[in-house]
């Protein structure tokens, strides 16, 4: 079997020759923009958590902690989404030591 080298970037990416290098390419893509996906919802996550300390600080006692604890439910909620997403779509991308299994049958797997 003979490989291919690609150098891209800083990355150096091993091929067999009947692999479509189109392919490979799309899935390192995929790859790169499930993780920008997570750190979209990291920020976000980060930026409820800033409007519930703001909350906190500037609003009524009464109210500032009932829509500040909103808030920070609303930011744990939208990173543990996001850590969820990633771990599905990582999974559904990595190689499969048993090639029978699909990644339709991965992603309900991990839902039930």
């Amino acid at each position: 079997m003979r490989l291919t080298i690609f150098i891209i970037g800083s990355s150096l990416i091993l091929m067999a020759e009947d692999t479509n290098v189109r392919d490979q390419l799309a899935r390192d893509r995929t790859i790169l923009s499930n993780e920008r996906t997570l750190l979209s919802y990291s920020r976000t996550s980060l930026a409820l958590i800033g409007v519930a300390a703001v909350i906190f600080k500037f609003a009524d006692p009464v109210i500032g902690m009932i829509f500040g604890a909103l808030a920070l439910t609303a930011a744990g909620f939208v990173f543990f989404w996001g850590v969820r997403s990633y771990r599905i779509m990582r999974e559904r991308l990595s190689p499969h030591k048993d090639s029978s299994t699909t990644p339709e049958e991965l992603l309900l797997a991990e839902v039930e």
